[in-house]
């Protein structure tokens, strides 16, 4: 019995197959959310369900773990910002798949048989993206933070821009302020408004209504809308990216 390019399974939704004259055996990988297998040209329905069967635990198990994922760089994700840029690019003459730099910059060189499901790929450019991220931040946010602070008369003990997975700032009781190293994908707007609540903190050390007169006068009495609007973003690479998305899905 020939084999056609889907099948449905009851458990594992629909699955795309596709023959290749380099597959001596049947594999199946996750692409995005879907579920592919490669078959080899003489392949039958019935052995893919054979296949299908005999791996079925560990297919369930390898769904569930990429659904969960809600996130995943692809070729056309992109970071682009007044300070800081990623964008891929096919190189099919190299047989390389590196990194360049030129300023705050970054481009990443990939072939075209890269596999973007890999979750050790996924792991290493989101580690790669952060470590560019942290470089612009140290300099970028450091400097936004400085101005500020001496706008209002203020001296923070110190500054550090790192990676924080559920706060974008923080203001020890000594003084010491930290910035999270994804404020560099917030709009200008939003970055003086985290600047300017943990320089609050200096003079108000928690949300009391002083707190937020005191930061209202400096952000022109839209602290509330602010906040607000902070919450259409999240502390991940991929949130300018996900509300360009949304964003253009809306209009």
């Amino acid at each position: 019995m020939s084999i056609s390019d889907k099948i449905s399974d009851d458990r594992l939704g629909t699955i795309h197959v596709q023959a290749s004259t380099r597959a001596r055996r049947i594999i199946f990988r996750m692409k995005g959310k879907e579920l592919w297998a490669t078959v080899p040209p003489r392949a039958t329905s019935s052995m893919l369900r054979e296949a299908l069967e005999d791996l079925r635990p560990q297919l369930e198990k390898m769904m569930e773990k990429h659904q969960s994922l809600t996130h995943a760089i692809t070729p056309e994700f992109c970071i682009d910002t007044p300070h800081f840029s990623f964008c891929s690019c096919k190189r099919d003459d190299s047989e390389k798949t590196y990194v360049e730099m030129k300023g705050t910059a970054m481009v990443f060189y990939y072939q075209s048989h890269l596999e973007w499901e890999s979750e050790e790929l996924q792991q290493w450019l989101t580690g790669i993206i952060e470590k560019g991220l942290r470089k612009a931040a140290d300099t970028y946010l450091k400097q936004r933070l400085e101005a500020m602070a001496a706008a209002r008369g203020l001296r923070p003990t110190g500054m550090r821009c790192h990676k924080m997975k559920s706060r974008w700032g923080s203001c020890s009781l000594q003084g010491r302020i930290n910035l999270n190293i994804y404020m560099m994908l917030l709009p200008a707007h939003l970055q003086d408004y985290v600047i300017q609540h943990e320089l609050t903190h200096l003079l108000e050390f928690n949300h009391s209504q002083r707190f937020w007169q005191i930061l209202d006068q400096h952000t022109g009495g839209k602290s509330m809308l602010l906040r607000e609007e902070m919450k259409q973003y999240d502390t991940s690479i991929f949130s300018l990216w996900n509300h360009a998305q949304k964003t253009g899905k809306e209009s």
